[in-house]
């Protein structure tokens, strides 16, 4: 059961990055300034990615999850710490298209990376 919450709180991690980021690049319908707006995605493409590399994290643990694979999560995780971290200074210094622009080519890969990781089939487990 823990798992499960586990692997669902990974899902609506990438739904919500998957949806809110691609939003912010187009403007969304609301009364909110642009910079409140971008700073929302901001803060929710890292809120997703948080969530994906503890749910990552739990599972790597529990021994669900190679090395190889915690090995290649934290290669790209490195490029999107890089990423996040110029992204924040391009806002603040009102490149806010830019900002936004990099922490999206930055957190999907590493999103659609941890995503792609089935954990491995334990001997007589059925499959889900």
């Amino acid at each position: 059961m823990k798992n499960f919450f586990r692997t669902l709180a990974l899902a609506l991690a990438l739904g919500v990055a998957i949806q809110v980021i691609p939003l912010a690049m187009t403007g969304c319908a609301t009364n909110a300034t642009a910079a409140r707006k971008g700073f929302t995605t901001l803060s929710n493409a890292a809120e997703a990615v948080k969530t994906a590399m503890l749910v990552f994290n739990d599972r790597y643990k529990a021994g669900q999850q190679t090395e190889e694979q915690r090995t290649s999560v934290l290669k790209a995780y490195a490029i999107y710490q890089h990423a996040a971290l110029q992204a924040s200074v391009d806002f603040e210094a009102g490149n806010k298209l830019n900002a936004l622009q990099m922490i999206n080519d930055a957190a999907l890969p590493l999103l659609d990376l941890i995503a792609s990781f089935k954990p491995p089939m334990r001997t007589g487990a059925e499959p889900s």
